[in-house]
């Protein structure tokens, strides 16, 4: 009963609120008790506030997708969980003076 692993790849480094993901490749995990996901990487993790809404997709598998937002600096990480519910976090660009503000 093993399911396959869910990896999405941050080209660039991406912010959320105070918290700062390096670019590299995750494996995302939801704990829909705690409403968090959860990306990890050889020696890092980092739980993420995650919004749950209905899906208009049915899946059977879980499945993850990085969805760029048009016109803006930003990407929607969307973990969508069967049968038809997903869990979504804002993720930013890391600008230069976000890097060592906050």
């Amino acid at each position: 009963m093993s399911q396959k692993k869910l990896t999405i790849l941050l080209a660039e480094a991406a912010c959320v609120g105070e918290t700062r993901i390096p670019s590299g490749t995750f494996e995302v995990e939801v704990d829909e008790q705690a409403e968090k996901v959860r990306l990890s990487a050889t020696g890092q993790q980092v739980f993420l506030n995650a919004t749950l809404r209905s899906s208009k997709v049915r899946v059977t598998n879980p499945v993850v997708r990085l969805f760029p937002v048009e016109r803006e600096a930003r990407w929607l990480l969307i973990v969508r969980m069967p049968p038809a519910r997903e869990w979504v976090v804002n993720l930013e660009k890391c600008g230069a003076s976000q890097e060592t503000s906050r």
